[in-house]
Formats: C-alpha cells, structure tokens, sequence
C-alpha cells in the first residue's frame, strides 16, 4: 500500500541535500569588486609613456564611473608608432610574449 512512500521520501531527502550543498557553494562566493572594471583606469588598461629622463612611466586616467563603460585611452596623433598589447598573465603564450618583448618594448618607449 505504501511502496511509493520510501523512494519519495528517499528522493526528497537526496534534492534537499543537493539543494543544500549549491546554495552553501553559491552563498559563500564573494561579491564582485566593481561592475565595470579596475576604479582607477577608465580606460580598463594602462597607458605608459616615457618621461623627460626616458623612464617609463603610467598615464593616470580617471575612474569608471558606477554601471559606467571603460572608454579607450585616444592616442595623440604625434608621428611616433604606438604599441598596444593585451596580455592575461595566467596564458603561457603571453607569459612568453612578455619574457621574449619585454625588453625590446621598454627600449622603444624610453626612446620615445
């Protein structure tokens, strides 16, 4: 009479643990830092340069205003080339991009 009572009660009983154990992983996770990006480069990257003495030196830019969209770094129109990278340093090809251009890139920037 009460077959079904069992294997719905042993169901149940296995959804709210796997229930319990997602919302604990899910609870648990930190909030995001900001929405848009780092706050102190609205450009969501690094402008360098180089200074008067040829050392290379950040451009400071502003920060991305709340619910606000990093906005590209604009490039003087000077004559010079400009070197734009994008890196991610958990990647071994840009690992070994940095470590073979590395040196080349900061000789032409303290160049100018």
């Amino acid at each position: 009479m009460f077959r079904w009572l069992i294997p719905t009660i042993s169901t149940l009983a296995i959804l709210a643990i796997a229930a319990a154990i997602v919302w604990a992983f899910v609870s648990s996770q930190p909030a995001p830092q900001s929405v848009a990006g780092p706050r102190n480069m609205i450009s969501d990257g690094i402008l360098f340069t180089a200074d008067a003495n040829g050392d290379i030196v950040p451009v400071e830019t502003g920060a991305i205003p709340p619910s606000g969209t990093p906005t590209p770094t604009d490039a003087e129109d000077d004559g010079l080339a400009h070197i734009v990278t994008y890196e991610d340093f958990s990647c071994p090809a840009c690992q070994s991009f940095e470590a073979t251009y590395s040196a080349s890139i900061q000789a032409l920037v303290s160049a100018g």
